[in-house]
């Protein structure tokens, strides 16, 4: 039947347009706060008051990623499952976005503690102010006439100068606010991304008030990385990036082990706690790009040719050809479609095996007559 695009293209229409929304709709909230803010800095006397929107920050870069998913064939919104019929939100996308909108949260509350720093600087600097005028009532009629207010119900009064100690703070604090906008500024696949996948699948997660110590099994994730991650990685280029994933989920999966001084955790029971995805447990699946290709061209002469037998797979099996390994590397490597159609063509002449096994099979029962214990559907006793 396969996945109608009209659905596809309306499930991404509404993820985008909400995605976006919610940030314009902070970007404008964020643009006030800053105004206000960068006022209040300049009149307190900080020097070079620059503050970056890590809102508008975050909007471009959502743009510049989900153009590189786009030039490799992805969205970044959508994914489709064509074995299942299924859409849905893409993994890596996901990822992604939640790991660049807890950065925008993260600027948010550096933001507030600059603000906060401001505020109490202002307050120090109206202390002294205030006991100024009352030793001097000729510096307190001048301080008025030069006074400048920061949008708070008392003036106050701008002629005692930041100390570089108050200068060093609130540039400090508002370099904290503008580290965590060029983090999201200069985020990029091949240096990011696997910290973002491990942080989606392994973060905490509460549902109700059930609390998870990740949001996704250790059982569940070979499978999780089969389905939704690995197909997208090597269509960006980026499956080179798949140890050093597996290494960061082993070391987080890790901490959940208990205290062997405790309980030591039987190997069979390891699963549970630590996916097996090692490098050593994978080395096998390991193959050269020249093999892949073999390998990819063996399936295609098996779709293209739906007349081959079994006996001519197992004589390209003797001559070097498809092996058990090979069949492992092909269900790692090759794409959904290519694995069903290949199956199929062998699942076809092996039936057709079967069925002559059985009809022979029968025919020596019936001459001998010795056995009156009935056959399976496979041909086996």
């Amino acid at each position: 039947m396969g996945i109608d695009k009209k659905q596809v293209d309306d499930f991404e229409k509404k993820y985008k347009d909400t995605l976006f929304s919610r940030i314009d709709e902070i970007r404008l909230n964020e643009f006030q706060v800053i105004d206000q803010i960068a006022t209040n800095a300049t009149n307190i006397g900080q020097l070079n008051v620059d503050i970056p929107n890590t809102s508008t920050t975050l909007n471009n870069k959502l743009v510049e990623l989900s153009h590189i998913f786009k030039k490799a064939g992805l969205s970044m919104y959508v994914k489709e499952f064509e074995d299942y019929d299924l859409v849905s939100s893409s993994f890596l996308g996901v990822a992604i976005i939640n790991d660049l909108i807890d950065k925008l949260s993260e600027s948010s509350n550096k933001l507030d503690e600059y603000a906060k720093t401001i505020n109490d600087i202002s307050d120090d600097i109206e202390e002294e102010l205030l006991s100024l005028q009352n030793e001097s009532p000729k510096r307190s009629f001048f301080a008025r006439i030069k006074s400048i207010f920061v949008h708070r119900e008392e003036p106050i009064y701008y002629y005692v100068s930041l100390t570089d100690e108050e200068q060093d703070i609130l540039d400090g604090y508002l370099q904290k606010y503008k580290d965590v906008d060029s983090e999201i500024w200069n985020y990029n696949l091949e240096d990011n991304l696997v910290q973002s996948l491990v942080k989606e699948i392994t973060s905490p997660q509460e549902i109700d008030e059930l609390d998870f110590p990740h949001k996704y099994s250790a059982s569940v994730v070979p499978e999780l990385l089969k389905e939704s991650v690995l197909p997208d990685l090597q269509a960006l280029g980026l499956e080179h990036l798949v140890p050093k994933l597996q290494e960061a989920l082993i070391e987080e999966y890790k901490k959940d082990l208990p205290d062997p001084t405790v309980y030591q955790v039987p190997e069979e029971d390891m699963y549970l706690y630590v996916p097996d995805f090692s490098p050593e447990a994978t080395k096998k699946h390991e193959i050269t790009e020249e093999q892949l290709q073999n390998i990819l061209q063996l399936v295609q002469d098996s779709v293209d040719s739906s007349e081959k037998t079994l006996k001519s797979i197992k004589e390209d099996k003797a001559s070097g050809g498809l092996d058990l390994e090979s069949f492992e590397a092909i269900d790692l490597n090759v794409s959904a479609p290519q694995r069903k159609d290949a199956t199929q063509v062998i699942s076809s002449e092996l039936s057709n095996e079967k069925k002559q096994s059985n009809e022979q099979v029968k025919e020596q029962s019936n001459d001998k007559e010795t056995s009156d214990k009935p056959f399976e559907k496979d041909g086996r006793l």
